[in-house]
């Protein structure tokens, strides 16, 4: 195990003979290696800690739930219809996977890259920028999802998920070539 995770050997015998509590990155591992429900493992770290009254009593356990949603391409009984972004096409999506403070009618879709499959939720409606948010913005290759943080001067750094490439600063100058389409509220991901 020390080995797979990367803990050191003294940390995983503390855990398993000494009573220390093993981390979330152990539990994982455990959940991977032995076929047991990560959730359970979850749970059963948590009650064993000092919060675990409180998270039993707050209803704080984990489960290992997955629903099935609909998202289709042809029209399907009162499901709402999203436009995909830039596109005369829609898709119609079950919804549970929709916003509860957002009229349906002010989102649309924007399928994601970087290998992910899915889509962003946006709100075409929302456009005023907030650090830390993310949107889909066009800064001259396009449209694309990009985190805004605020910089120093007046300026603006766009930040793209999971890319691992740098980020790119736009100055208070130039703010004005940044396009923002709208903000994201939700991702959709699918398998």
């Amino acid at each position: 195990m020390a080995e797979k995770t990367g803990l050191h050997v003294n940390t995983i015998k503390g855990y398993e003979q000494d009573g220390r509590l093993p981390d979330v990155d152990y539990l994982a591992q455990l959940a991977i290696e032995t076929g047991h429900s990560f959730a359970d493992l979850l749970n059963k770290r948590l009650l064993a800690g000092k919060l675990g009254k409180v998270a039993e009593d707050q209803h704080l356990m984990v489960t290992e739930q997955q629903e099935a949603y609909s998202i289709s391409v042809t029209p399907a009984a009162k499901l709402p219809r999203l436009k995909l972004f830039g596109q005369d096409r829609y898709l119609y999506i079950d919804e549970a996977l929709l916003p509860a403070n957002i009229d349906w009618r002010d989102l649309v879709l924007f399928n994601i890259e970087d290998g992910k499959v899915g889509f962003a939720m946006i709100s075409i409606e929302d456009r005023d920028i907030q650090d830390g948010a993310s949107y889909l913005i066009d800064y001259g290759t396009g449209p694309v999802v990009r985190t805004i943080q605020f910089g120093l001067a007046g300026s603006i750094v766009l930040v793209a998920e999971g890319q691992g490439g740098a980020p790119l600063t736009v100055s208070s100058d130039q703010r004005d070539l940044v396009k923002v389409h709208g903000k994201v509220v939700c991702t959709i991901s699918y398998i």
